[in-house]
């Protein structure tokens, strides 16, 4: 069994696990079973799993992209980040978060080594995912985490430079559209 990186809840009862071994597990807790699949992933620390808040919806960094898969089509590839917002080819993205908040859930913030925050939204129409990058801000090089906070004002990074790490917050106004 390989160290579990990185852990996220998906609706109600799915919760989405990635490993050392460069898969991310799919577990149905409705009684507790595997859904029989895995997606692949990157190995290392940064490499990161998000749910959107109403669960259908699975991102996951892979290198310099992040990829968002559909729950309700089997976990199929839907979207990829840099169709909007490219990366250095020397860039790692080391985390990705949706934010959960009412009125902002379509928004996921994306953090990496290049020291840029990125918000973009994901909308479904007709069927297709539409991106549109909102925000791309530098912060400073090597962030490591981001979270939003439950009501929406904010948004914390951590810098993981040199083994320490300072917590960081913006102001969610600055990426309203």
């Amino acid at each position: 069994m390989f160290a579990q990186q990185s852990i996220s809840w998906g609706g109600q009862s799915t919760i989405a696990m990635r490993s050392d071994d460069r898969e991310v597990s799919l577990i149905l807790f409705e009684p507790i079973q595997p859904l029989g699949m895995t997606l692949d992933s990157t190995r290392g620390e940064d490499c990161c799993i998000s749910w959107s808040a109403n669960g259908r919806f699975l991102a996951r960094t892979n290198g310099n992209d992040v990829i968002i898969t559909d729950s309700k089509r089997d976990f199929v590839r839907v979207a990829k980040v840099s169709d909007v917002a490219r990366a250095s080819d020397s860039d790692v993205y080391s985390c990705v978060k949706f934010c959960h908040a009412a009125g902002k859930r379509d928004r996921l913030a994306i953090v990496g080594r290049d020291g840029f925050l990125k918000i973009v939204s994901l909308r479904v129409s007709v069927g297709k995912i539409h991106q549109q990058l909102i925000a791309s801000v530098y912060v400073e090089k090597n962030l490591k985490s981001a979270a939003w906070t439950p009501g929406k004002e904010f948004l914390g990074i951590v810098d993981g430079l040199f083994c320490s790490s300072f917590l960081m917050f913006y102001s969610i106004p600055v990426f309203s559209s």
